[in-house]
């Protein structure tokens, strides 16, 4: 317990490397609740920071966009008449597709950020978050431990909290589907686009309240403390976590927000989403802020650093994918004044 404490101690020192703050922000604390000229003066000053790497993003999410419907209107098909003739119930059909659909992408992630890391090319290093060595460079004994030891709970989650909580969610439903499966109702670009904006609003909004009970004094020691074993987060570490965690945070809400979609939500959306979902957790706690993900586009994202935080200082910026409802009930003031030295308190005083 003492050896983590100084430990987290020490990365809070050099987590980032920061504008120094005026001398008046000591004692000044920021309105973010109230003055909307400062949230969109922190917008602006977020996306001018990516510079030119809003073009591979903006590259990315348009690739994304356009091609995902015409993917699923194209091959969706073929996945509904292989499973019929076969005579597979609905139930079955969504159960196995949603589970070897996630198994791969995270498979996929994982391999992506694993070769990021390993290479070592000072194009991504350059975008590391915090200047201390990654864990395995810094002590590779105790982190071979780490790992052995996030590898049998990662795969607990995925291979056993996961599929149970599928079933177990199934049978409540009657078995019943309660989003869109046949190959009729597959979204047009401007559905999909719809679909993926409500999937993701929904779910942060939930997540966003999940995770700040997880730090209730009496549920963050038996049960969110374990993810926060990473302080210096890596990509991995994302589905690293107690499985009451993992069904409350990474089952229940996107599950829950599907539920209330109901048939306005078509599988192959929300399989798109599951996709994206997976590469964006993966990069909130890749530990780099790449100027080029395409996940920061959307604005109020949050992203590697504002996560990273987290991770550093655990009571505050609760959210995951948005940042707005943080900034509404006052939760990240802390990483605004770190983060944005003195020139958002000179404008407000201006």
């Amino acid at each position: 317990m003492r050896q983590d404490f100084i430990q987290q101690e020490r990365y809070k020192l050099i987590l980032f490397v920061m504008p120094k703050a005026s001398p008046q922000m000591d004692n000044t604390k920021l309105s973010t609740t109230a003055d909307l000229k400062t949230v969109f003066y922190r917008e602006s000053k977020r996306y001018t920071s990516k510079g030119t790497g809003l073009i591979p993003a903006l590259l990315i999410v348009a690739t994304y966009f356009y091609f995902a419907p015409i993917l699923c209107k194209r091959y969706w098909p073929v996945v509904l008449s292989y499973t019929i003739e076969r005579g597979w119930s609905a139930c079955q059909l969504t159960v196995v597709v949603t589970l070897l659909w996630h198994y791969l992408w995270h498979f996929v992630a994982t391999m992506y950020y694993y070769a990021i890391y390993h290479l070592e090319h000072p194009f991504f290093e350059r975008d590391k978050i915090s200047k201390e060595p990654w864990p395995w460079q810094e002590n590779r004994e105790e982190w071979m431990k780490t790992l052995k030891k996030s590898f049998i709970w990662v795969g607990v989650n995925s291979f056993i909290v996961l599929p149970i909580s599928i079933v177990v969610a199934s049978a409540v439903n009657n078995f019943e589907i309660p989003y869109a499966i046949d190959a009729e109702s597959i979204p047009d670009r401007g559905g999909f686009v719809v679909g993926i904006i409500l999937e993701v609003m929904g779910e942060d909004l939930i997540l966003h309240f999940v995770h700040k009970w997880m730090h209730h004094p009496l549920v963050y020691p038996y049960v969110h403390k374990m993810h926060h074993e990473y302080i210096q987060s890596v990509g991995f570490a994302a589905h690293y976590s107690h499985p009451i965690e993992y069904v409350l945070i990474s089952v229940i809400p996107s599950g829950l927000v599907s539920l209330l979609l109901g048939r306005h939500l078509h599988i192959t959306t929300m399989l798109m989403h599951n996709l994206a979902r997976e590469f964006e957790t993966q990069d909130g706690h890749c530990g780099y802020e790449f100027s080029w993900s395409p996940f920061r586009l959307m604005p109020f994202s949050a992203g590697g650093a504002y996560h990273e935080f987290h991770h550093a200082f655990v009571n505050c910026n609760y959210s995951s994918f948005l940042t707005f409802w943080d900034t509404l009930l006052g939760h990240n003031d802390e990483f605004n004044r770190r983060y944005l030295g003195g020139k958002e308190i000179e404008k407000k005083e201006e």
